[in-house]
């Protein structure tokens, strides 16, 4: 059944063809691309035409055409295609194993890289082909970890890595070189000759790695290496001439190179907390130092007046405190004329609260008035009119050595508390 259709604005003709197999019916679509001939006015002539003269082309003649061969070889290509490619999805499944290319460096300051890659180099040594192309595809693997991807891990600066990876192949490749099926292979010439060049390229490995590395201890155990993989396998052993001249000949001077880690989230976040106790302690070891050295000396009871229990809202419980019970303590040595004493007080209560300011984030709790710090201003006036009154220089330059101290704290050079501070 046909089906035509011009659209109002002819962009093109649209032909519908619907089958039934099954007792469910398709539609497929095929598209007349626009036409300068087909315009609005004469689309209806052109549906009408269409309509005519479509349906005489579907006979049996057109079943014997050349069209309906080329269409039939069409499918059997992509029949033969589809096959192809699930013959060679199939082969790419059976021999995933081998796909991963040794290139990813997992994360971690203290893995064990010799473990981590021995473990999958041995599963990859023990994998079964089927055929001459499986072992074929195999040992193109092998030579290329060990031509390519150590010597890339090399240019990387991991020559730790590199390192591990060649010397489990080394390790592993006698009992690979053992497997039965494998040593039906080497019976043949050119197989043997490519296993043996297959040793040397991961000997080298090794040597370079160690030689970039500049380790000497690595450089001592390739020697042992070299020693115990010889006892285990002819191919080795035979070549082993060969291997030794590739290790260095003297003796690697130095440390080894700093290598560079990419720290797992665990590390990353042992590695912050480290360096912050690390911050914290030499805070508080400045702190003291500071302390031996200052002028102003903190005083115990004026500390417990800053619990964190005691601070609310605008801090107006630390200022009731300062205002009931500190205030006339200090007007007490006003009067006396204890000037020093009292200006000394004063300045010791100054600093407990620019510590605590900033340690008992005070800053959080008040949006623009800050009650001990009025309480504190009005102690200061009653300071600076009483040495007006009774001028006394020791106590003046106490006062000023002292509030010099206090500017340079954190309270008032980050958030300017004591507000007093920036007079004169």
């Amino acid at each position: 059944m046909f089906y035509y259709d011009t659209p109002k604005t002819p962009d093109g003709i649209k032909i519908e063809i619907s089958y039934k197999k099954g007792g469910t019916t398709y539609i497929r679509q095929v598209f007349i691309p626009y036409s300068e001939l087909v315009t609005e006015q004469n689309q209806e002539f052109w549906q009408d035409y269409l309509y005519d003269k479509i349906p005489h082309l579907v006979d049996e003649s057109a079943l014997h055409s050349p069209e309906h061969q080329a269409y039939l070889d069409r499918l059997e290509q992509k029949r033969k295609w589809q096959e192809e490619q699930k013959i060679r999805e199939e082969i790419n499944k059976y021999r995933s194993p081998l796909h991963d290319n040794l290139t990813y460096i997992p994360l971690g300051r203290n893995l064990d890289y010799e473990h981590y890659f021995c473990d999958y180099i041995r599963k990859i040594l023990e994998w079964k082909f089927r055929d001459d192309e499986d072992f074929s595809y195999l040992m193109q693997r092998l030579k290329r970890w060990a031509a390519k991807t150590c010597p890339k891990h090399i240019e990387k600066k991991r020559p730790d890595v590199a390192y591990a990876i060649a010397k489990c192949f080394f390790i592993h490749l006698p009992d690979f070189m053992n497997r039965a099926d494998v040593a039906a292979k080497l019976e043949d010439g050119y197989q043997k000759t490519k296993m043996n060049k297959l040793i040397r390229l991961y000997f080298e490995a090794l040597s370079q790695a160690v030689l970039y590395w500049n380790h000497e201890k690595k450089r001592q155990e390739l020697f042992t290496l070299l020693s115990e993989q010889s006892a285990r396998h002819s191919f080795i052993q035979k070549q082993s001439g060969k291997l030794m001249a590739m290790i260095p000949a003297n003796p690697l001077q130095g440390e080894p190179i700093t290598i560079t880690y990419q720290l797992t989230a665990a590390e990353k976040r042992a590695e912050a907390a480290r360096e912050a106790t690390l911050r914290i302690e030499k805070f508080r070891q400045e702190e003291e130092e500071r302390e031996r050295n200052a002028l102003i000396k903190y005083n115990a009871e004026y500390e417990k007046m800053m619990k964190w229990g005691q601070f609310d809202w605008d801090g107006e419980m630390l200022a009731t405190i300062i205002r009931s019970d500190y205030s006339p303590v200090l007007k007490k040595l006003l009067a006396q004329g204890k000037l020093k004493e009292g200006v000394y007080s004063f300045l010791q209560l100054l600093k407990s609260i620019s510590k605590h300011f900033v340690k008992d984030e005070h800053f959080n709790y008040f949006d623009d008035m800050y009650s001990p710090d009025y309480e504190c201003t009005d102690l200061y006036n009653q300071i600076l009119q009483q040495l007006q009154k009774h001028p006394d220089a020791e106590a003046e330059e106490l006062l000023r050595q002292g509030l010099e101290e206090i500017r340079q704290m954190e309270a008032f050079t980050g958030y300017g508390y004591p507000s007093l501070c920036f007079r004169s």
